[in-house]
């Protein structure tokens, strides 16, 4: 029987490529395993004068991380919340609500809920870091929320201390992306809800390499107020990046086949 050299050239050819794609698509998408996250959530609060201090950290357990690509934890704080107390046990705010989600596509959701003390209180709530192999201009978007609600009588105010008067912040590699909200204000015994998203739709290129997301809000809460939100910061490969290897598989076919 004659051989096809050909033939066998053509089949290499191809199962070399597909070889490189495969690798190629191993390299460029964190495929669930490789993702991992890395430190507690943490809420630190501050009174107006920022002469008091108190610090909440949550660490997700074990068993949240164990659900698989993607996880949820509704952090269990009892019916009335969570105190937050400085060094001489004065309440500074209270946490009336928290969840993290970490999705490994990657993406990192944060929920939270507060009320502020008797005095306007600075908080500064920030996200676990999820970390995953390196992405190489990846495709993202960050969109947040926020509503203020008057508790007292006389109004509510939320001031955003990030870069801008913004309320949230969106970063890779701890570097910031998005800043997103300015300030709120709500009217006697009502609430005020702000929303914004970078892009307005779709996704927007990160022009580097990254690995690693991490979400924060940080603000400032009227006295006795409440404040609560949302947000998701979510990144994937550049489509092109699997694409051009491709459409490199598909020439490379043709110049052999026109041999």
């Amino acid at each position: 029987m004659s051989r096809n050299p050909r033939g066998v050239g053509r089949r290499a050819l191809v199962s070399a490529m597909a070889a490189v794609l495969a690798a190629a698509a191993w390299a460029a998408w964190p495929a669930g395993a490789g993702a991992s996250v890395i430190g507690d959530i943490s809420i630190d609060v501050w009174d107006a004068t920022q002469a008091h201090h108190g610090r909440q950290t949550f660490t997700i357990p074990q068993w949240v991380l164990n659900q698989g690509s993607k996880c949820k934890w509704d952090v269990d704080l009892g019916a009335i919340g969570l105190a937050v107390r400085d060094a001489e046990n004065h309440v500074l705010a209270t946490i009336n609500s928290l969840s993290v989600s970490v999705d490994e596509d990657p993406a990192v959701s944060l929920v939270i809920g507060v009320t502020a003390g008797s005095a306007d209180t600075h908080f500064t709530i920030t996200s676990s870091t999820v970390a995953f192999p390196t992405i190489l201009h990846p495709q993202a978007f960050a969109s947040a929320g926020i509503t203020v609600t008057d508790n007292d009588s006389n109004g509510a105010t939320v001031t955003g201390l990030l870069p801008g008067g913004k309320v949230y912040e969106a970063r890779y590699d701890g570097v910031p992306w998005a800043d997103l909200i300015g300030q709120l204000t709500a009217d006697v015994d009502g609430s005020n809800t702000g929303s914004a998203r970078r892009p307005g739709t779709g996704r927007e290129a990160i022009p580097v390499a990254v690995s690693s997301i991490q979400s924060e809000y940080k603000f400032t809460l009227s006295a006795n107020d409440s404040a609560s939100g949302t947000s998701r910061f979510d990144v994937v490969p550049e489509p092109a990046t699997l694409a051009l290897l491709g459409a490199g598989l598909g020439a490379m076919l043709l110049r052999r086949r026109g041999r």
